[in-house]
């Protein structure tokens, strides 16, 4: 179905003001496993909005590339194909979903706020960078638990890293002003796609939860530089519990998924 339309999704591309790489249809099929492309198709049989979905890496989901011709705009084709993603996404188990989005697009910034997505990593002020990441958690994450749980929570992100025990990580916090219970998540990432070089995809590393009695503190130390379905990878896990409750933590585990 792909390379039917690929003439039709190159168009596009040009019609955006963006790089159609030949061979991208082929590459989108060979990796079929992991990547799904989602079309909008009009009556007259032309592509008028594209988006890619990414399932390479549980529980996240990468939204890229999202785009819909400038005579269709208007009329609802990137809530559909939005949610089509979502829909994909939680079907398949992955309960983080994120994109990358423009700072200065308000448009784009209205239709991801309804969809549930906030800002995670953001650009520090003053320095180059026009990007930021948003993600959304679905309602079988253990964040979506935890802010089921309250009523008033407050939000906030920070504009720069922060230091957790000599790691360098983006901070996203939610905390209950009445009970002071919170949830913390540190991401590892920067506010624009890795370069070739260098960089790495968003992704939690640590996690800091108060909630009644329980005080986690569980840190990701990652030994190796990259992470792939094809290679082993070294991490350390830190886990330590300061709360009056004990918690059982198996050694054995893994990381290996079957993905569908």
């Amino acid at each position: 179905m792909i390379l039917v339309y690929e003439e039709g999704i190159a168009r596009l591309y040009e019609v955006i003001g963006e790089k159609y790489s030949p061979g991208l249809g082929e590459y989108w099929l060979k990796n079929c496993k992991y990547v799904k492309v989602l079309l909008a198709v009009s009556d007259k049989d032309e592509v008028v909005g594209k988006v890619t979905l990414d399932l390479a890496y549980l529980p996240y989901a990468e939204i890229v590339n999202l785009m819909v011709h400038p005579n269709y705009r208007g009329i609802g084709i990137s809530t559909f194909l939005l949610r089509e993603c979502i829909k994909v996404a939680e079907e398949r188990n992955f309960v983080m979903q994120y994109l990358m989005t423009d700072l200065g697009n308000k448009i784009a910034h209205r239709l991801y706020s309804k969809h549930g997505f906030i800002p995670t990593i953001l650009p520090r002020k003053g320095l180059p960078g026009k990007s930021m990441w948003l993600h959304r958690f679905s309602k079988e994450s253990f964040i979506k638990e935890f802010q089921n749980s309250y009523y008033l929570l407050e939000y906030s992100v920070s504009k720069d890293k922060v230091s957790i025990k000599n790691e360098k990580l983006y901070r996203v916090k939610w905390a209950d002003p009445i009970t002071w219970d919170r949830l913390i998540l540190y991401f590892k990432g920067q506010p624009g796609q890795p370069s070739k070089s260098s960089g790495t995809m968003p992704r939690i590393s640590g996690v800091q939860v108060r909630k009644n009695e329980i005080r986690l503190e569980i840190l990701v130390k990652e030994k190796s530089k990259n992470i792939s379905q094809e290679d082993y990878s070294i991490f350390v896990l830190e886990v330590t519990n300061t709360g009056k409750r004990g918690f059982l933590v198996n050694k054995k585990l893994s990381l290996f998924q079957e993905f569908l």
